[in-house]
């Protein structure tokens, strides 16, 4: 085996083991980061004032949710922020969420 790719292998084997071991140490993480999703897109339905012509999407990683998309006013985008916010589980919530006019 040539150094090169002993040393790719070497550094493919740390970063497989780092997240071999982030994903042992929360085994639940990618089932509670669908509930949390489930529950964020649940709580921005029952806002009329965040429905159409709002277009907000919802993902979420390691409780983080991440809102994307487009809203009417930039109202609309603090709205959704505090509405993903007061979701259980939620760790913080990152918005890109841009101001159709």
């Amino acid at each position: 085996m040539t150094r090169l790719n002993c040393f790719t292998a070497a550094i493919s084997a740390v970063i497989l083991g780092a997240l071999a071991q982030a994903y042992a140490a929360d085994p639940a993480a990618p089932s509670q980061d669908a509930r949390i999703t489930a529950d964020v897109k649940k709580a921005i339905e029952q806002r009329a004032d965040l429905g159409p012509p709002n277009r907000i999407h919802v993902d979420t990683r390691r409780g983080v949710v991440y809102l994307s998309g487009m809203v009417v006013s930039g109202l609309r985008s603090e709205d959704a922020t505090s509405v993903a916010q007061q979701v259980k589980g939620v760790s913080r919530v990152e918005s890109t969420l841009y101001v159709s006019w």
